[in-house]
């Protein structure tokens, strides 16, 4: 092999080199943005859960919140390490989506402020997916 191949052959290795840990930070940076998001989601649904307006909750409402929180916590977990679980995130991401579909025609602005956190999150998991998986 000539001289300027093997030149040409590391410098070509090292740009890859390069350019895969940069992806890999930045998928990283990316993962603990998911993270923090959907840490969001679930407090959000645990306020919804527990908030004091002066009204009385149904059952059917505690029960409703703690199930949207359940699977919050489902999708959140799923994106705390490095090794992110891909199919409960997707399961929990599913059954929220059922959970809540009620929500975006709803006048209660805290409904509607969690609908549109509850896209946010989706949405940055499906950009995370789409650059890193």
């Amino acid at each position: 092999m000539t001289p300027w191949v093997k030149y040409v052959s590391t410098l070509l290795l090292g740009i890859g080199v390069t350019l895969s840990c940069k992806n890999s930070e930045e998928c990283e940076r990316s993962r603990m943005e998911v993270a923090r998001i959907w840490n969001k989601v679930k407090d959000g649904a645990n306020r919804r859960r527990t908030r004091d307006d002066g009204t009385i909750k149904s059952d059917d409402y505690q029960k409703k919140w703690s199930r949207i929180q359940n699977q919050a916590e489902l999708v959140s977990s799923s994106f705390e390490t490095e090794q992110v679980t891909w199919g409960p995130a997707a399961k929990g991401q599913k059954q929220l989506q059922d959970d809540t579909s009620d929500l975006a025609g709803s006048n209660d602005p805290a409904n509607l402020n969690f609908a549109r956190l509850l896209d946010e999150a989706n949405r940055k998991v499906a950009e995370f997916e789409k650059a890193c998986r």
